[in-house]
């Protein structure tokens, strides 16, 4: 697999879960990097294994590339809640959005590989209030 891909509310904006445009992007890669800035926007490298990253093959203004899926991309929203680069209630809409499509048994999968099971109960926790 290439050694990068669209994370967290870039993956959420790519994936269609947030309307608007975002004058950042984050970035997974296997060693850190400086953060970038570039025309438009900045972008954010953040240090992770790729290869344990759930994505999938998108194609981008920029070429093919990788994002998470919608599963991962909700796992990641929920679990990092409060350090993002847009408000709380952008993330807590996109993650409201993702619900309706993902697998919830592979957000769990996900969550206990990855030891993010919080992640997964703060998500499901979100839609359910919505439903209540």
């Amino acid at each position: 697999m290439d050694a990068a891909a669209l994370i967290n509310v870039s993956a959420a904006r790519r994936l269609g879960a947030i309307p608007r445009e975002i004058a950042s992007a984050i970035v997974a890669v296997p060693k850190q990097r400086p953060d970038l800035n570039v025309l438009g926007g900045h972008v954010m490298f953040v240090k992770r294994d790729v290869d344990s990253l759930d994505v999938q093959r998108t194609e981008t203004e920029l070429g093919p590339g990788w994002t998470t899926t919608a599963e991962q991309t909700l796992l990641d929203l929920a679990t990092a809640r409060g350090r993002h680069v847009v408000e709380q209630a952008v993330v807590d809409e996109a993650i409201r959005s993702l619900a309706s499509t993902v697998d919830w048994d592979l957000v769990d999968q996900l969550a206990a590989q990855q030891r993010k099971r919080a992640g997964a109960v703060r998500a499901r926790a979100l839609v359910e209030d919505d439903d209540a």
